[in-house]
């Protein structure tokens, strides 16, 4: 990764007119000349207003350099963020001008900077306690009390007032305070900082310009005069400020201007090229929806620095242009940002979720600008939140197909990406596209069945079958029909790995088998798909996955020609008796009815494609040996049911006991059963679900109810 803090934007002002990108240095240099130039001897405070960000400290800088120009002019920057007490911000103010003072007048510099303290330390007496912000200052606290008592043997305030008035009138020498960061201190610091200015606003020759937020700072003098109420805060600083000038402010254009710029800086530090479709939607998307949040410089570098941090981490594994704009949400509405990452469900869906629901539930998009003022700006966030999240819009019309176009975009509306816009990387459980599209190119260079089986089997251990499989589907439209063709192979050599829940839309086992039917139904001809099918049922190490593979690749509508069919008659036939041969292999070790999972479709295989009798036999000379088996045998038959008690085994109903005694005959059934420990607890009433029982002696309930319910039908048919 490129050392990315070379890139990113400082916060530091600018200080020169070339780089003024906002018009601030007109400004700066019309308050600079307009000070300059001035005849009127007399104190003066200056104030230039703009919210933070807004180029406050740029516009001082600029002035500074300017006013630097003035042979008669003693300009300087006070900093009143180092001081914490009344005592020691007019301590610390007045031994700055007297150094200032003792450079800048070197003939009378020493009696000067003299006095200047002397008149600090007998203001600063009144103060209290002391106490020292930064780091670096070396005020002694005890210097207050010693240069006020020294000042108040020798001479009063005002005759020192009047001492450095003549010192700098004699000088001929006006001095410039630049005050900054007054809007930055607390409640009681900004009354001190204006204290301060009010005491010492009446010395001649001296201009303070003063740069904060008037509304922060009016607000924190309201609290501290008038408890409070009304517009008294601001009427106290217009007591104190003779000049009240607002910052111009920075105009759209040229922010949008810089945005832009900023975009496209980093898009080429990272080799990224957006297509024309996407960069005009988010050109519009700027000039639009977030142009009315964009109002201050800062803005702009701190959106600069988000993408330059977010770009470099995702650049391969997002959406470029829904990056930009969910980190543009993220910088200029924070509180919609965080909506949208804390309710991911609502905007992903576009159900109503963020509030109580009701008979007269709205969209999403409703929701989130109803406390937003103004029209323009509600439908502006409307149309932003829209492009990010089509389903947010409530039309209901992005069916479930949609999900997979959009994860082939890797937008941030669908489910397999959102977190990533929101964890700055791949999160636990997801595959880096990244990583996987090495493993696909890997894939691609590979000829050996083996090798290929390693590679698959290599890639599913390290990042889990589960987030390999969630993968796959995302990614297979892009696959060509040979890497398919290995990657299919790969998992059917690893078929056991993958989970099977029972679940036959989403376990991880179903997913597996269903990706392999689809890239043998990819195949153009059906010579081509019996070769497949055949390869890939002699990779399936694993029977059941084997099995339930056969059942999807050998479907096929009978009445359509043989050759639009997935695979020919002839090899069906022939590879469902090479898998029943495995079976009957097998049962010598493993009985098919032991199995956790796959067990039925293997003995409906075995049945339907081994040799003729050979599974009745073996069943029912395997339960005669070990009648307690019987009840998992019945289990066989039936599927897995979800309630409020959990997962289960359905109930073993009419066409199971059909399935069940096509393969072993009833009464031989019925004999076996009562030789087994379940005889002891048969309930042909009561047979449906109970947590008191096991699911395998609920099997011989039902069977035995069924089974009793057909004999007495038997003999009422009989009878008749």
């Amino acid at each position: 990764m490129k050392k990315q803090s070379q890139t990113y934007l400082t916060d530091n002002p600018i200080e020169s007119k070339s780089f003024d990108r906002f018009d601030r240095w007109s400004f700066a240099e019309r308050i600079a000349h307009t000070i300059g130039q001035r005849e009127d001897t007399g104190g003066l405070v200056v104030a230039i207003y703009g919210e933070w960000g807004d180029g406050k400290t740029s516009a001082l800088n600029m002035m500074e350099k300017e006013l630097k120009g003035y042979d008669d002019i003693i300009v300087t920057r006070f900093n009143p963020w180092y001081f914490q007490s009344e005592a020691m911000l007019v301590k610390g103010f007045f031994d700055h001008l007297a150094e200032v003072m003792d450079k800048s007048i070197p003939t009378v510099g020493e009696k000067v900077a003299g006095f200047v303290k002397k008149y600090g330390g007998m203001l600063a007496m009144v103060a209290g306690n002391v106490v020292v912000r930064g780091v670096g200052l070396n005020i002694d606290p005890g210097a207050i009390q010693d240069a006020a008592s020294d000042a108040a043997k020798e001479l009063g305030l005002e005759e020192l007032h009047k001492r450095i008035q003549a010192i700098l009138k004699k000088s001929e020498k006006r001095l410039v305070v630049l005050i900054d960061d007054i809007d930055r201190l607390d409640k009681a610091e900004i009354h001190q900082m204006f204290k301060l200015v009010r005491l010492t606003g009446n010395f001649e020759r001296v201009t303070y310009v003063l740069a904060f937020d008037e509304k922060m700072v009016a607000a924190a003098l309201r609290e501290k005069y008038a408890a409070g109420k009304g517009d008294s805060g601001m009427k106290f600083i217009e007591k104190i400020v003779q000049v009240p000038l607002h910052l111009p402010p920075a105009y759209k254009e040229p922010l949008l201007k810089a945005i832009f710029a900023e975009i496209q800086r980093t898009l080429d530090i990272e080799e990224i090229e957006l297509i024309e479709r996407d960069a005009s939607s988010i050109g519009y998307e700027f000039q639009t929806s977030l142009g009315y949040a964009l109002r201050t410089p800062r803005q702009v570098k701190r959106y600069a620095n988000a993408i330059m941090f977010a770009l470099p981490v995702l650049k391969e594994e997002v959406c470029i242009s829904d990056l930009l704009l969910i980190e543009a949400i993220r910088v200029f509405y924070p509180d919609l940002y965080e909506l949208i990452r804390d309710n991911y469900e609502a905007f992903l869906s576009g159900e109503s979720t963020l509030g109580t629901r009701d008979k007269d539930r709205t969209s999403v998009l409703v929701q989130i600008t109803k406390d937003i003022e103004g029209e323009g700006c509600q439908r502006a966030i409307k149309h932003l939140v829209g492009q990010l999240f089509p389903r947010a819009e409530g039309h209901g019309s992005y069916g479930d197909e949609w999900e997979k176009i959009w994860a082939g975009e890797k937008r941030i509306c669908s489910r397999a990406y959102f977190r990533r816009y929101f964890t700055y990387g791949v999160p636990q459980g997801d595959i880096s596209d990244i990583d996987f599209n090495a493993f696909v190119t890997e894939v691609h260079r590979t000829s050996g069945k083996k090798e290929i089986a390693d590679l698959v089997g290599t890639f599913v251990k390290k990042y889990g079958p589960h987030s390999f499989i969630e993968k796959l589907p995302l990614t297979e439209g892009s696959l060509s029909n040979e890497v398919a063709k290995k990657i299919a192979l790969g998992i059917a050599g690893h078929g056991s790995q993958f989970n099977d829940n029972g679940d036959i839309f989403s376990s991880d086992f179903s997913r597996a088998v269903t990706f392999i039917a689809r890239t043998h139904l990819r195949l153009p001809q059906v010579t081509d798909r019996d070769a497949f099918a055949t390869e890939i049922i002699a990779a399936a190490k694993s029977l059941p996955f084997a099995v339930e593979e056969f059942l999807f690749m050998s479907q096929e509508e009978k009445k359509t020609p043989e050759a639009q069919h997935s695979m020919s008659e002839t090899e069906q036939e022939r590879l469902g008796k090479t898998l029943a041969e495995r079976i009957a292999k097998q049962s010598n070790k493993t009985p098919p009815h032991t199995l956790k999972h796959g067990a039925g479709r293997l003995i409906w295989h075995w049945n339907r494609y081994g040799k003729l009798g050979e599974a009745k036999a073996y069943f029912k000379k395997r339960l005669t040996k070990k009648p307690g088996e019987v009840g998992d045998f019945l289990s066989c038959f039936v599927g897995t049911a979800y309630s409020a008690d959990g997962r289960h085994k359905s109930d073993l109903r009419g066409n199971e006991y059909d399935a069940v005694t096509a393969l072993i005959d009833a009464d031989d059934l019925v004999k076996i059963i009562k030789k087994s420990h379940f005889a002891k607890h048969i309930d042909t009433e009561k047979v449906y679900f109970n947590r008191t029982l096991s699911d395998a002696q609920r099997m011989v309930n039902q069977f035995m109810s069924i089974h009793k319910d057909k004999g007495a039908k038997k003999l009422t048919e009989a009878a008749s």
